[in-house]
């Protein structure tokens, strides 16, 4: 047997040389996994300290991630993503012109109408409202960005059809780029309008109109309480989610 010095610990070690013919390097398993990683030998450390923008914490970045990793965890990176613009907007690879949740003054109404019209049921699979476990989507069927706003055409039940979650998901018009001749006429007659800007906190519910949910959540319906305080069904139901979730 040689003698070999451990190129981790200094120690001192016998041995054989390797397979190869050459000198042994390692005394043992755990020195050579202490040189390999470098996270408890500095002197091996070739990378760089950070300091993370978001929650100002120190972190150790590899040689390979120093042009890549900003934060120190992916809580950070979406946070620092967030108020950078980062993947939003027009620097999303998804962009296609947004997605506004606004679909004129009349879209409550005509969804409402069109849920009716198709009896609750998904006009592609069958399935039925209590069989679903959730509220029907009503689903343009060109799609609301096609019609520069013009909500009285958009929102007309000849382009609306009620499908469950799954077949909604499915529908190959999120990714239009443009509209198939099959469906051009549901587009005559289109009048462009500017873009209905909403005024932030318009909607915001009042002190009395919460605590009228508080005291009434459980013993009255949605529908119900929409009625008393002229709110959507569905506006109530994410107040209530809302409320559940903060206590």
């Amino acid at each position: 047997m040689l003698k070999f010095i451990c190129q981790e610990c200094g120690n001192e070690f016998k041995g054989y040389k390797t397979t190869g013919g050459k000198d042994r390097k390692f005394c043992s398993r755990e020195c050579e996994i202490k040189n390999r990683t470098g996270k408890q030998n500095k002197n091996n450390w070739k990378g760089i300290w950070k300091k993370c923008p978001v929650c100002n914490t120190k972190f150790y970045v590899y040689p390979y991630e120093i042009n890549i990793k900003k934060t120190c965890s992916k809580k950070c990176k979406y946070e620092y993503e967030h108020k950078k613009g980062i993947h939003q907007g027009e620097n999303c690879n998804f962009w296609k012109g947004g997605y506004d949740l606004y679909k004129g003054a009349n879209w409550y109404h005509q969804r409402k109408l069109a849920r009716e019209r198709d009896n609750n049921t998904c006009q592609e699979c069958g399935k039925k409202l209590k069989n679903h476990h959730k509220q029907m989507i009503v689903h343009h069927i060109v799609p609301y960005r096609f019609f520069m706003n013009d909500y009285i055409k958009a929102n007309d039940l000849n382009n609306l059809i009620t499908l469950c979650h799954n077949c909604h998901a499915k529908q190959k018009s999120h990714h239009w780029l443009s509209v198939p001749k099959k469906y051009q006429h549901l587009l005559q007659g289109v009048k462009p309008q500017e873009r209905v800007k909403r005024k932030i906190g318009i909607n915001k519910y009042t002190q009395e109109e919460i605590d009228f949910i508080l005291e009434n959540k459980g013993k009255m319906t949605y529908k119900e309480m929409s009625n008393k305080i002229n709110r959507s069904v569905d506006s109530i139901a994410s107040k209530v989610y809302e409320i559940n979730k903060k206590r």
